[in-house]
């Protein structure tokens, strides 16, 4: 079952966002539970944000975060992800699709013209080229402080 987030749920996003930080971003992400927090806050009371759970017997298994912003060049509104994440043991099945799916649906909801996605690996960009996305650019980054 995919739903959306209320305050109830900032327990089981915390945890979640220690897992995603902690794994193949551990070297690009500092996350400490307070900002996880505060960051599930806002975007659960915001009118342009939303997180969606993933759910399995109860259990919170994924999550997609996701925003409307205006584009600053064209002033389009443009959907946007910001975390997604899977419970490993989740993996494999139709959460990933059920989750994009609705992220999808909210941001036509919310008058968006496009979805951004994140692929951090290869396999995740196929998931997305499957589903019809184009890479648009790739981002690098490295530490300056």
């Amino acid at each position: 079952m995919i739903r959306v987030a209320n305050r109830s749920d900032v327990l089981a996003i915390v945890r979640m966002g220690l897992r995603f930080a902690g794994g193949e971003y551990a070297p690009w992400i500092e996350a400490t539970p307070e900002a996880l927090a505060s960051f599930a806050e806002r975007l659960i009371g915001s009118d342009d944000a939303t997180i969606f759970l993933a759910e399995s017997d109860g259990a919170v298994m994924g999550m997609l975060a996701v925003m409307v912003y205006p584009h600053p060049m064209s002033g389009a509104r443009v959907a946007s992800e910001l975390c997604w994440w899977i419970e490993p043991e989740a993996r494999g099945g139709r959460t990933a699709l059920r989750l994009v799916r609705a992220a999808e649906q909210w941001a036509v909801d919310h008058d968006a013209r496009v979805l951004q996605m994140i692929a951090p690996t290869a396999r995740v960009g196929e998931f997305y080229e499957a589903l019809g996305y184009g890479r648009v650019e790739t981002t690098y980054q490295r530490r300056v402080a």
